[in-house]
């Protein structure tokens, strides 16, 4: 399957799913020249180039109707990850994690008409994601 990644996402979360995902492929938007256009041309463009769905954090793409209906009339599969803002290095890692770990279960669900997927955002409050003790046992202290 082809994956196409839309140009609110980081070009470089390509990468580690292509990594992940060996039998697929990946795009992005800035790799292909389509950062600046128009998502109801855009579904269309990225089916021709033999895209089979899109990755996006644009949720307004199935909100309105014509942009819906350009996602189910080019065939494509409709997948966002609706995550909280977080800058820098955290954002990024949250995203990729997001993106990497819920597609699997997109892949498994897959349908021959077009649908919508939500993944919805890995934890990204330190407490949610570790824990931390010390090694020092405190029947060790003198």
């Amino acid at each position: 399957m082809k994956f196409f990644l839309d140009n609110n996402l980081s070009h470089l979360v390509s990468q580690p799913l292509q990594s992940v995902y060996l039998r697929h492929e990946f795009g992005t938007a800035h790799g292909e020249g389509l950062s600046d256009v128009k998502d109801v041309p855009l579904f269309a463009e990225i089916r021709s180039r033999g895209y089979d769905a899109i990755i996006t954090k644009d949720m307004n793409q199935h909100r309105n109707l014509d942009e819906r209906r350009a996602i189910f009339d080019n065939g494509l599969q409709w997948i966002c990850h609706r995550m909280g803002k977080h800058p820098g290095i955290r954002g990024f890692a949250l995203e990729t994690a997001t993106v990497v770990a819920g597609l699997q279960y997109v892949i498994e669900d897959l349908r021959p008409e077009p649908h919508l997927y939500i993944v919805k955002g890995v934890e990204a409050l330190p407490q949610q994601r570790m824990n931390v003790s010390r090694v020092r046992l405190d029947s060790w202290a003198a």
